[in-house]
This record gives C-alpha cells, structure tokens and sequence, in this order.
C-alpha cells in the first residue's frame, strides 16, 4: 500500500523525466520504478503509461533515423523493459497504443536499436536488445 503511494506522489516526475527536459534524471526515475515494480509484484497503469514514452526517447519515431533523443539513456531501461515483460504477463501481448500491442511497439524500438547500433553509433546497445 506504502508503494502504491509512493508511486502516485511521484508519477508526474517520473513523466517529466521522460521529455527532453527532464531526461537528466531518467537513470534516478528507472532505479526507482524498477524498484517499485520489484516490491509491488504487478504494474500499475500507470506504469503502463511509460511505455509508450520510453520507446520514443530511445527509438524515436519512423522520421527519426538516429533514434530518440535519448538513446543513450537505452541500457537504463533494461530492467525497467525486462519487468513489463515478466510482471506484465497477457497484458503485455494485449495492451495496444494506437494501433500496436506494446509487444510490437517493443520489437520496432529493438529493431530500431539495433539498426543503429549496427551502423557504429553504439554496439553496446545492441547486446542489450539480445539480453531483452
């Protein structure tokens, strides 16, 4: 119940560290979730909600080639990725933003990642999206 709390006192932070603005603190706002998600043993929505935002500091969208504004913030999302998918069960296969399952918004960030690590930008990337 402590978490629940937790969390909703600090969402809007966690949001704001997802603009370009407030990006400077994603490494401290992933640690945190991380550890909310840990403790909890489920994912809010709000949770959910970060997705879609973390996808598009990392991967961008279709016009950008060099990925998000925040590619290099990548490897600090790791387990933050890694327990959406273990918490997150059918949800993870069934939530859709737009008209993509978080799966395949998932698969195109990685994709995505990959290309560009793949073009000499950042190879240790690349070696996260197989530890995914």
């Amino acid at each position: 119940e402590l978490l629940i709390k937790l969390e909703n006192q600090t969402f809007k932070l966690f949001l704001n560290s997802t603009t370009p603005v407030g990006l400077e603190g994603i490494d401290d706002c992933m640690d945190c979730l991380v550890t909310v998600q840990h403790y909890a043993g489920y994912l809010s929505e709000e949770m959910w909600s970060l997705l879609p935002h973390l996808f598009r500091i990392v991967a961008g969208t279709e016009e950008e080639e060099e990925g998000g504004y925040g590619l290099e913030y990548y490897a600090s999302m790791e387990c933050f990725f890694k327990n959406l998918i273990l918490l997150g069960g059918d949800q993870f296969f069934t939530r859709t933003c737009g008209d993509f399952t978080y799966l395949n918004l998932m698969l195109k960030a990685l994709h995505k990642v990959i290309q560009i690590s793949n073009e000499g930008y950042n190879n240790c990337d690349a070696m996260i999206c197989v530890r995914i």
